[in-house]
């Protein structure tokens, strides 16, 4: 082959093993670029990329092209119409005939498919040069099919961690409902109490306009208690992995955290201390993911220090040089020195068999990250503190 034509042939393969599509796994753009560009370097008439099935019992191309027709419909060829020609083909060698040059590729141990060019009117002239070019175009297109299968494996991953992230979050929720019973219940016996001293101050005819009017208030304010504990909880509860960001104060986000648990808290004995500089630091973020994120927080703090006396957790909030920092400390002894280093590594847990999945300070990283983030263990506090670093919103 001339010298001048293998330089085309490299150049086209150069050209090829280029395109972004190939590592990010988007086979169907590769294909429909490569194919055109391939019937140009081989003066081929036809160029299709066939592909085994699931129990290779016929060979499925992924589209055709066809110099004068373009782009045709998939079609397949079964092992039992044409035995002979899957023989060639699993034999895995580059194979050219008078019409055809086939270029099979391997995924793994397996021949995947194969790279068909044929000609029309003339015959493939077989030289090193040519089978070299049409060799390496059958590594480059299973290179796109393992991209492929990566990128899927990939999204699958994700899909299952969401999944598992959200189970985690829902089990959170039903350690918490007993609480939260509580929580609503009090409020309620509130209203009860006051709505039968109304109904008697009505029925005995005596009216008196101020202790009315506190016992209307004492209603209002405590339903408005049930209506905020309730939001919380539909608020904690939604499956908010799709939400976009939006612009929210900490303040705002630590309040509907609290409003989930704050009672167990409080029924345990458990003072929960807040300390913010200032109400008005706001954040871009997936409001319920980073509620989450603190609550799971809050939640390992108080499995550490419950039955404790004098417990307590500390929330901290400042901004500093533009940055927010959330800080969550308990009034526990802090975390052993030799697990320090496994603490955020997915399913490890210092808690018994059933108590814990081990994926809470995971989630906690991942949703921080996720918002641009830091998360990290305080080395050198006396007790537990978690710090999260999060970019203010002006």
């Amino acid at each position: 082959m001339p010298y001048v034509i293998l330089r085309q042939l490299d150049s086209y393969l150069m050209e090829i093993t280029q395109f972004k599509e190939i590592d990010e796994g988007n086979c169907e753009h590769f294909f429909k670029k490569l194919k055109p560009i391939l019937t140009k370097a081989l003066n081929s008439q036809r160029v299709s990329i066939w592909l085994f099935n699931s129990d290779r019992t016929s060979l499925v191309s992924e589209s055709t092209y066809d110099v004068d027709q373009g782009f045709l419909f998939p079609e397949s060829i079964t092992r039992d119409s044409d035995p002979l020609f899957f023989l060639t083909v699993e034999l895995g060698n580059l194979f050219i005939d008078e019409k055809r040059m086939i270029s099979p590729f391997r995924i793994g141990d397996d021949i995947a498919g194969i790279v068909l060019a044929e000609k029309k009117n003339e015959s493939f002239s077989g030289d090193y040069g040519e089978q070299r070019f049409f060799s390496n175009v059958g590594y480059v297109v299973a290179r796109s099919l393992i991209s492929r299968q990566t990128a899927l494996l990939v999204a699958e991953l994700k899909e299952e961690k969401m999944k598992l992230d959200h189970s985690h979050k829902m089990a959170s929720l039903g350690e918490m409902a007993g609480g939260i019973a509580h929580e609503i219940n009090n409020p309620l016996t509130t209203i009860r109490a006051n709505s039968d001293y109304l109904i008697a101050f009505l029925k005995g005819g005596k009216f008196d306009q101020k202790d009315f009017l506190e016992s209307l208030e004492k209603i209002q304010a405590t339903s408005m208690r049930i209506e905020k504990i309730i939001k919380g909880l539909r608020f904690f509860a939604r499956d908010a992995r799709q939400d976009e960001r939006v612009r929210a104060t900490v303040k705002s986000i630590i309040d509907d955290t609290l409003s989930l648990c704050q009672e167990k808290f409080r029924a345990h004995a458990c003072k929960v201390i807040l300390d913010i500089t200032n109400e008005d630091i706001f954040i871009q973020c997936q409001t319920v993911s980073l509620s989450q994120a603190i609550l799971n927080l809050m939640n390992n703090a108080f499995d550490v220090i419950k039955g404790q006396k004098g417990s307590w957790i500390r929330l901290t909030i400042r901004s500093e040089n533009g940055q927010v920092i959330i800080q969550v400390s308990d009034s526990g002894p802090g975390i052993p020195e030799n697990i320090r280093e496994k603490i955020m590594q997915p399913f490890f847990s210092t808690k018994p068999v059933g108590k814990g999945t081990g994926l809470g300070l995971a989630i906690v990283k991942g949703i921080v990250e996720h918002h641009d983030g830091k998360f990290y263990l305080e080395e050198k506090t006396p007790h537990t503190t978690f710090t999260i670093i999060l970019p203010e919103a002006d």
